[in-house]
């Protein structure tokens, strides 16, 4: 097997296809034989191709022509959900047929892969640390000049740099913004059937009123509902099933009016800590996924 250790400039060089002949196919029967080599040369490769998509003349115009319009901004959040494993099976094969008939979406989906790639290792500490050694290795195996220029090409503050200067800062921004978590996570629930009696149906009446206010963007009512129905449920008489459905979705839902009302406090914290830590709640997944995007670098 090839044991030269590469520099980051050749590995530049092999991503971008600029290597003599022979020395491509070193490097790429090299990856094929190391799994180590292999997942260096992918990390390299994600952060160049994030770049060049990024440095590309039309990048600002395409971020624009996705935000605009439904059907553009719900492929665009649909390609999001694919690509950070939120979609269900059915939802994964509707993207992955749709890629192969439809060359416009599929185009899309490409240059939103390459983005997203490269702007998360941009982001990372470890990234960078992992460029520095690899570096390190390089250079005390193979002398080479002093301190290659991927690395400040590649540093952290250079990246968001370069995201200002093209318009990128505000389109990731924007994905994380408050109200796009908010739409990627919210579900009208399934009420189903008469529930009965007077009381009850009261309730359900209630139920549906408060999801009505989310839906329709009056979050500080929809806050105020969802409370009220939270102390309601204590005094219903329902079956285990039903009055877990319904606790598990005022608990769900009220975060989610918080959220797109901007009420993200301590409290706020506690309550998706407690939910995302439930093993048995219906919505666990979906607060871990929030808990993250919360905390991400774009927020």
């Amino acid at each position: 097997m090839d044991e030269k250790v590469y520099t980051l400039e050749e590995i530049e060089a092999f991503c971008l296809g600029r290597l003599p002949t022979e020395k491509q196919k070193a490097i790429e029967e090299r990856i094929a034989e190391d799994e180590s080599f292999q997942h260096r040369v992918g990390l390299i490769r994600s952060i160049l191709e994030g770049f060049l998509a990024m440095a590309t003349e039309d990048l600002e115009e395409k971020m624009n022509s996705w935000s605009g319009g439904l059907a553009a901004q719900e492929d665009e959040e649909l390609i999001e959900w694919y690509l950070t494993d939120e979609l269900g099976p059915k939802a994964k094969q509707y993207v992955e047929e749709r890629r192969k008939t439809d060359t416009a979406f599929d185009t899309l989906f490409q240059s939103q892969k390459r983005l997203l790639e490269g702007l998360d290792a941009i982001q990372t500490d470890a990234f960078a640390n992992q460029l520095t050694a690899w570096e390190r290795e390089a250079q005390e195996e193979t002398p080479v000049r002093s301190l290659n220029p991927w690395i400040k090409r590649l540093s952290i503050a250079a990246s968001i740099a370069l995201l200002v200067s093209i318009g990128g800062w505000g389109y990731m921004k924007n994905q994380y913004s408050n109200q796009k978590l908010f739409a990627s996570l919210y579900q009208s629930p399934n009420i189903g059937g008469t529930l009965g009696g007077a009381t009850i149906d009261q309730f359900k009446e209630e139920f549906s009123a408060a999801h009505r206010s989310l839906q329709g963007g009056e979050y500080a009512v929809a806050i105020r509902q969802f409370t009220t129905l939270s102390n309601e449920l204590e005094g219903l008489e329902l079956d285990p099933l039903a009055k877990t459905y319904y606790e598990q979705n005022v608990d769900w839902s009220l975060l989610l009016a918080k959220l797109a009302g901007n009420q993200i406090n301590d409290g706020f914290r506690s309550e998706l800590a407690r939910i995302a830590g439930d093993e048995s709640h219906e919505y666990r997944l979906q607060a871990s996924s929030l808990q993250k995007k919360l905390d991400s670098f774009w927020r």
